[in-house]
């Protein structure tokens, strides 16, 4: 193929996306698109990272972290910041 067969398909495909992006949906249907976001966020990592993180350990034969009570201020350490810097992202992403 040719340089310019390449930029043809580039742009074609450039072209599609961003008329995919400038189509504008209803509210209900924004809101059925983000049910499945939701669960995978909300349920579906956390449950992953909770409940399937000490078998993993287990079968991997990987130590603990460390005692637990400092388990949950590390955990704080990190959740805060993250919390804060998803906030901000939705706080000042542009609105059209």
């Amino acid at each position: 193929m040719l340089n310019s067969e390449y930029k043809r398909k580039d742009n074609s495909m450039k072209n599609a996306i961003l008329n995919w992006s400038k189509r504008r949906y209803s509210k209900g249907q924004r809101l059925i698109a983000l049910i499945p976001a939701c669960l995978l966020f909300l349920i579906g990592i956390p449950f992953a990272l909770v409940i399937l993180s000490p078998f993993i350990d287990t079968y991997l034969h990987l130590p603990k972290f460390v005692l637990e009570p400092l388990n949950i201020i590390a955990a704080l350490f990190l959740i805060i910041p993250g919390l804060s810097f998803s906030a901000w992202s939705v706080w000042v992403k542009p609105h059209f």
